[in-house]
């Protein structure tokens, strides 16, 4: 459960451990590497028309709708949001790895009404775009 919860939050940015920004990648174990990476292939499968390069010079400022749905998939493979849209933060932080626990604690205080969207997937990149706001230093796309 660490693990997942870990992999998301600092999956928020990109994959490739070159492109991770180095305060992530100093706590970022190998093993969360690889489970970010397995994640990304099971969602670029399920979305197709994604690429590796497309997902890490990915910009928040995109709203394609296939990254939107590339986001829901991250969000619901990692167990962080439900089928319904619901965002489960206590889930989330309870499974928090204690480096990156007070960074969530402070992201999620200012990201905790995550609005509605007509669009499938359109909750998914709301949730982004809140994080990516409330800190755009550390803020990737897994």
């Amino acid at each position: 459960m660490q693990k997942a919860v870990l992999v998301l939050f600092l999956a928020f940015a990109v994959i490739e451990l070159n492109a991770i920004p180095p305060e992530m990648r100093a706590i970022l174990p190998p093993e969360i590497v690889d489970f970010i990476l397995g994640l990304r292939k099971i969602c670029t499968a399920k979305i197709g028309g994604l690429t590796d390069a497309d997902i890490e010079t990915y910009k928040i400022t995109n709203t394609d709708e296939k990254f939107k749905c590339y986001m829901k998939c991250m969000l619901h493979e990692a167990k962080w949001m439900s089928p319904d849209g619901t965002i489960h933060y206590e889930h989330i932080l309870d499974g928090m790895h204690a480096d990156v626990k007070p960074i969530l604690e402070e992201i999620f205080e200012k990201c905790r009404d995550i609005p509605d969207s007509p669009e499938e997937c359109g909750k998914a990149y709301n949730f982004h775009v809140c994080i990516a706001k409330a800190d755009p230093k550390r803020y990737f796309l897994p």
